[in-house]
């Protein structure tokens, strides 16, 4: 089969944009990762929800980054996780292997709805709802390297993910707090 020019160009220049967008993730440079995500998207049509999804992410850890340091800049990134976190799930299903949904899709589609549900019952922006680091957790699942996991430590903390959190616990019943775990698994499923 001959390949043309232009589809080479365009598959190197994918290849490429994906490798950045990895490998900007494991680094934690989380500006370029977002853009890197958002240029897969503008040559790939693979998974527009995975690259919807982790643009979003990518935002979640900016605006957590800048929240305390620059409200200005935080409430910008705060906005564009949530648009692109709300884009992925309903392009979801455009893709399939052997006539399923690609698994990363159906993972991104169940864990905005989580998130949906507790921004209802929280009451809360979509963004502080999230929890631990979605971003920490994908990489685990693509790249589980121990220097890597040594370096996302940080972004797994509970202190950095939740904004709210004084408002949930005097809002819990004491017999909820009794329980080692009970606080953990509300916030981390």
């Amino acid at each position: 089969m001959i390949y043309s020019q232009s589809f080479l160009g365009r598959s190197a220049l994918t290849s490429s944009a994906l490798d950045s967008s990895l490998t900007t993730m494991f680094i934690h440079d989380y500006a370029l990762c977002a853009r890197s995500w958002i240029q897969c998207a503008e040559l790939s049509t693979w998974s527009p929800t995975l690259y919807a999804y982790l643009t979003g992410i990518a935002y979640v850890e900016l605006y957590r980054n800048a929240r305390e340091s620059d409200p200005t800049s935080a409430t910008k990134y705060k906005e564009k996780a949530t648009e692109y976190i709300r884009k992925g799930p309903p392009l979801s299903g455009r893709q399939k292997v052997m006539s399923r949904e690609l698994p990363f899709d159906t993972y991104i589609v169940r864990k905005v709805a989580k998130w949906e549900e507790r921004v209802k019952s929280w009451k809360v922006d979509l963004v502080d709802a999230i929890g631990v680091s979605p971003l920490a957790e994908v990489s685990l699942c693509l790249y589980a390297n121990p220097c890597i996991l040594h370096e996302s430590s940080e972004t797994w903390s509970f202190r950095r993910s939740c904004t709210f959190f004084g408002n949930l616990v005097s809002q819990l019943p004491s017999s909820f707090l009794a329980s080692k775990n009970a606080l953990a698994d509300l916030l981390v499923r």
